[in-house]
């Protein structure tokens, strides 16, 4: 009886005591830092994001384009609304393969962020700007993804510029081509982080690289709101991007063509050695 007793005190002495803690711990968090963690649970952050602008044609003396940009239905996806999911959006992106007739895995390489040990496919640019991972989408496929939004969400497919070269291969070596920039590239070239948005695209070769920052235009800024989570929760500033300037070579496109068909067709003709 007397041990009972004894037992039932200690317990009333423990639960009296955890109670006091708590009392304690809440009177802290409520009154003595109540104004530090409102301030915390409602602080924001900002985050420059590059908008990219569109790249400049170039036209041969008589103003045909050699180069242009035509558009295309491209799917993005917001890495950051993913990985607020449950399973960092793995049934998303099921989903979504599905539709393009992609491997998940595919997609998800697509959306990691490169780094150090990351090779390609990888996304370079901010985790605030969706992520282009499809840019040749059919009408169809995109139709799915826009009218079931419910089950896509992050996903967005809209029209977006892409480069053309009509001529096809006629003055590629005197055009050039376009490319990813590479990582590398960013972390050695001072500034390029700045005006680069990993969806942009660099010149190699031929008049795309040596008119590269010209064809390339001004690019635009949107500076979101982000809360400690990392959701972007506001618009603060926006600046839209200027167009790449347009540049008018002394090529002729049609002699050019019949050029090289020529060639092409001498070489074929010529006795072999």
């Amino acid at each position: 009886m007397i041990r009972t007793r004894t037992r039932l005190i200690v317990i009333q002495v423990l639960v009296a005591s955890m109670l006091a803690l708590l009392a304690v711990r809440l009177w802290q968090v409520q009154v003595v830092r109540g104004a530090e963690f409102v301030e915390a649970a409602t602080e924001t952050r900002t985050r420059d994001v590059v908008v990219p602008a569109v790249r400049g044609q170039i036209l041969d003396a008589a103003g045909r384009p050699l180069v242009r940009n035509r558009t295309r239905l491209v799917v993005s996806v917001d890495r950051t609304s993913l990985n607020r999911m449950e399973g960092n959006g793995r049934e998303v992106l099921q989903r979504l393969a599905a539709v393009l007739d992609r491997k998940p895995s595919e997609l998800r390489m697509r959306i990691r962020a490169c780094g150090p040990g990351v090779t390609r496919p990888c996304w370079p640019g901010s985790p605030y700007q969706p992520i282009p991972i499809d840019d040749d989408v059919t009408t169809r496929e995109a139709l799915q993804i826009l009218e079931r939004q419910e089950e896509f969400p992050g996903v967005t497919a809209e029209v977006q510029a892409v480069r053309e070269y009509p001529g096809n291969s006629a003055g590629a070596q005197v055009l050039g081509y376009l490319q990813p920039i590479t990582q590398e590239e960013l972390e050695r070239r001072d500034g390029f982080k700045a005006v680069f948005s990993g969806v942009d695209l660099v010149g190699r070769d031929g008049l795309e690289a040596v008119y590269d920052k010209e064809l390339r235009g001004v690019p635009g800024l949107r500076r979101v709101q982000v809360d400690r989570l990392g959701k972007v929760i506001g618009v603060e500033r926006q600046v839209q991007p200027t167009p790449g300037d347009t540049l008018i070579t002394s090529i002729d496109a049609k002699v050019q063509a019949l050029t090289e068909k020529a060639l092409a067709e001498a070489m074929r003709s010529a006795p072999s050695a």
